[in-house]
């Protein structure tokens, strides 16, 4: 499958799990669903990030342990996105 990101494919490991923690309307969190099905690695996230106009880094990374870290993203007004990464 091809994803909206330049360059990016969904591997085998499956679709980006979404945990709605603030209740978006279902037609909001079907959008943003769509939007984000390719970001497998961090790299596609990073990659998505700089091609969003404007671009947006970053706010925050929380190292977990040695191995596991969450990046926090700002989405929206209000609306952040977290990935956590191994």
């Amino acid at each position: 499958m091809t994803c909206p990101i330049e360059n990016s494919t969904l591997n085998d490991m499956g679709k980006v799990r979404i945990q709605d923690l603030v209740g978006l309307p279902e037609v909001e969190l079907t959008q943003l669903s769509r939007l984000i099905e390719c970001h497998q690695r961090l790299s596609d996230v990073l990659r998505w990030c700089a091609e969003r106009e404007p671009a947006v880094v970053p706010i925050l990374t929380v190292a977990q342990d040695e191995y596991s870290h969450d990046v926090v993203i700002p989405y929206a007004e209000d609306l952040y996105l977290v990935y956590g990464s191994t």
